[in-house]
């Protein structure tokens, strides 16, 4: 059976997609002392983000006043890699405890980084595995060269007062990254490829998950992972989708499936309208900024970029849902997932012009998800 895969790969100013017929199927004690002083860090290109410029876009400013994220939250992005040399990305990329750090060969009596020596360290099944993997080309090599990885994690995590670039709405983080998208890949591949990752980040340690793929058909083995990502309390921030359609009539998932980890995210404009590709409906929960939106790119296409999408949207949410994890972080020991998603849902700004689209009715928050005290 094929399944239609939708993915949203937006360069720059112009939104393009791509359909795949699939088979079935992380001195920072400066930086944060630097953000205590400086409420608005120094970063240049926050200028050229509406959603950090304008009143109630996102209330990420007034939110930076209570929290700027943690170290110890993890958000894996499932996404098309990412640029690790990029400045404003490096300092939050993740760092596998069991592939970090250095030791002496006992046959040579030199000292190796685990980083690059080869060697499967942790004994999890994947060599060097530093930042994560690309399941593409089973390599430890993340490189994106699409772009679109690398925009969503700036969103989510772009590092911040480093007097460059943007910040990302939780500028201290953790950003495991997972690439299975590959251009020349079948459509069948790129899902078996997006399904490992999602194995790898539930197995390996990741509290968020932020995946902007998608498709209308169920898929058992898409499925069976992120059940098990439900019980271990792993929230899945995922995009709507961009077909301009009810997914409660027509189904997108993994938006639509039946799991209480699931976060589904639609996208908005700057006048709070819901965009005119997204998807919406009442299996759709919360909304947020995905129009035109400024962010990171890989340095070889200019560094830094708009794009459009309810992808866009859904790495705001999961930079959310990062500051509230690291506002709460003894949720760690327990099922986080209900607890963030319940306090974003229930913190939503609400809009009339998101009556009937979005279940909550309203667009996210950060500042409210914060004061929210379910």
């Amino acid at each position: 059976m094929k399944k239609q895969f939708i993915f949203v790969l937006d360069l720059l100013i112009i939104a393009s997609s791509l359909t795949f017929g699939l088979k079935g199927y992380r001195v920072w004690f400066n930086q944060v002392e630097a953000i205590k002083v400086h409420v608005r860090p120094n970063d240049p290109g926050l200028q050229k983000s509406w959603v950090f410029n304008q009143k109630d876009a996102l209330d990420a400013l007034d939110a930076w006043k209570i929290e700027r994220g943690n170290k110890k939250v993890i958000v894996a992005i499932v996404d098309t890699g990412v640029d690790t040399t990029h400045p404003d990305i490096t300092a939050n990329l993740w760092k596998n405890p069991g592939e970090n750090g250095s030791y002496i060969d006992p046959q040579t009596g030199k000292i190796k980084n685990k980083e690059n020596d080869g060697i499967d360290n942790d004994g999890n099944g994947f060599v060097d595995d530093v930042h994560g993997w690309d399941f593409s080309t089973s390599s430890h090599h993340i490189t994106d060269e699409h772009g679109h990885g690398t925009h969503v994690a700036g969103i989510i995590g772009a590092q911040a007062n480093n007097a460059q670039g943007i910040s990302g709405v939780s500028p201290q983080v953790s950003l495991m990254i997972l690439k299975y998208y590959d251009a020349k890949a079948s459509g069948s591949d790129n899902l078996k490829n997006s399904i490992k990752a999602l194995e790898y980040a539930v197995r390996q340690g990741a509290h968020i998950i932020n995946y902007s793929g998608g498709g209308p058909q169920y898929v058992k083995e898409e499925f069976v992972i992120l059940k098990e990502a439900e019980e271990k309390g792993i929230l899945i921030v995922a995009a709507a989708g961009n077909e301009a359609s009810d997914i409660g009539e027509r189904q997108y998932f993994p938006a639509s499936y039946e799991l209480s980890n699931i976060l589904s995210v639609a996208s908005i404009d700057q006048e709070g309208h819901l965009a005119s590709s997204s998807n919406y409906g009442k299996k759709v929960d919360v909304a947020a900024p995905g129009e035109s939106i400024y962010s990171t790119l890989p340095l070889n296409k200019g560094g830094y970029g708009l794009m459009t999408g309810t992808s866009q949207a859904t790495a705001f949410v999961s930079g959310v849902a990062a500051l509230v994890l690291s506002q709460n972080l003894s949720w760690v020991e327990k099922k986080a997932a209900p607890l963030i998603k319940n306090k974003i849902q229930k913190s939503v700004k609400k809009l009339s012009t998101l009556t009937n689209k979005v279940l909550s009715g309203g667009k996210v928050s950060a500042l409210k998800a914060l004061e929210n005290n379910i």
